[in-house]
Formats: C-alpha cells, structure tokens, sequence
C-alpha cells in the first residue's frame, strides 16, 4: 500500500499535546487517504518529530534531530530509525563533519541508494541565503557523513534555494527557490546531475504554471513509479494546503 508520513504540530493528540509529530495514513485509491494515525514512541516523542526521508521498503528512515534512549532532546541534526520485529527501534544519531547553519530553518532529502544527503544550509560558501548542499557516506551502514559540499551556482542562487528532493534516479533535483526567474514567491524547479562531481548539473527549468503559480510553491516530492508528484502551495493569505498534480 500506498504509505504518506507527514509532520502535523500542536495537534492535541500528539505526545505532549504540541511541538511536531511524524503522523502517516495509507492511501485506499489514487485519490483517497485512509484515516491518520501517529508513530509510537521511539519514533515520536516529546520533543519536536519530523520525518526527513523513508527507504522505498519503510523500513529505513531519517528523522530530524538527535536523542537519547529515552526519547529526550539532544541537538540538533539527524538520526536513523530501523525497522524491527516489534516496531522502531530507538532513534541513532549521526554525524555530519563541520556541520554548521546559521539559517533558523533546513530541510533535508536522503538519497535512494542511502549514500547521499541533501541539505538547505546556509553556510560561508553560500551565494546568498540558504544553498543546498550534499554529504556522502561510505555506505548506506554508517553514520558518518562528510562535510557539506555546496552544489554551485548552476543550482544555487543569491536568494532562497529550498526543499531539496532527489528522484529515485539519483540524477533528478527538484528543489525550490524565490532566486530564480518564477510565478510568484518561490518556484519548484528541476536540474539534472551531469556527472558523479555534483557540480555540475543542467540549467534549472521553471516546472511551469501548472505546478508554479502567484504565491509560495515548494515541498514538491515524485515517487518512484513517477505517476504523481506531491508538493505544498500557498499565498500570503492561505495557509499551506497540500496539492496532488
């Protein structure tokens, strides 16, 4: 089945009855969603939860920021969730070499073959705001990533450079931005990888008025079988609203 996890916040039934929770539903059509239901403890705690990326089997996933055996906040970051006989098992931190952002917010996509993490950071080398950047790792096993690699400025612009999503081919960026030529607020755009150096990639092509419109677009996420894609749009007067296209 069809499975959406999704991050809801303040929503009374979460543990603690605030903060951010990693809820999931499955989909009984290609257009119907069963009811929502929260992850258990380890998975959600009472600190702030939200998904990053899932293996494509569910039973790998990252989440945002790092804990203790007892579900208690330790810094920010990433760790793992494994999938075991009984459920999740508990939270693994990993570490990401001189990982730094001195923006307030970051976005993260894991790779389908678990060896590359996209990252929006600001950093020293950004063009701007927020670049998106990458880590790699030896292998989908361990939990040391290397020091974030920013893309270039085929990819980044001076502006805002967002939501990073690589498709299950692992050459297709989507990503959105409020620094390249758009709509409205900020565009979901896609470029492709040319080569294994990660610098360079095709000139970013606007996903057109379909996707794009006047307000806020970004958050867009296609999987694997290709016949959807999934992203988030809203103007200054809407409040987010999720929309199928």
């Amino acid at each position: 089945a069809k499975t959406l996890y999704f991050t809801i916040r303040d929503d009374p039934n979460n543990m603690g009855g605030k903060g951010d929770d990693i809820w999931m539903c499955k989909a009984t059509s290609d257009s119907t969603w069963g009811m929502r239901e929260r992850l258990e403890f380890p998975a959600n705690n009472n600190a702030n939860n939200t998904m990053i990326s899932i293996t494509p089997d569910g039973h790998y996933a990252l989440i945002m920021n790092q804990f203790n055996d007892l579900g208690e906040y330790q810094k920010t970051g990433v760790s793992s969730l494994s999938m075991g006989t009984n459920g999740w098992n508990n939270p693994v931190a990993h570490n990401i070499i001189n990982y730094s952002n001195s923006a307030d917010h970051v976005e993260y996509c894991l790779s389908a073959d678990g060896k590359a993490l996209l990252m929006s950071i600001k950093r020293d080398d950004s063009f701007g705001l927020r670049d998106i950047h990458v880590s790699f790792r030896k292998d989908a096993f361990t939990t040391e990533w290397s020091e974030p690699m920013n893309l270039g400025s085929g990819v980044n612009s001076k502006g805002e450079n967002f939501t990073p999503f690589l498709a299950a081919d692992g050459v297709t960026l989507y990503f959105a931005s409020d620094g390249h030529p758009g709509f409205g607020d900020a565009d979901v755009f896609v470029t492709r990888r040319l080569d294994d150096t990660w610098k360079n990639w095709s000139v970013p092509q606007n996903l057109g008025p379909e996707v794009n419109g006047p307000g806020w677009e970004a958050y867009y996420v296609v999987p694997a079988s290709g016949n959807y894609a999934y992203t988030v749009s809203y103007t200054h007067l809407t409040l987010p609203t999720n929309r199928e296209v």
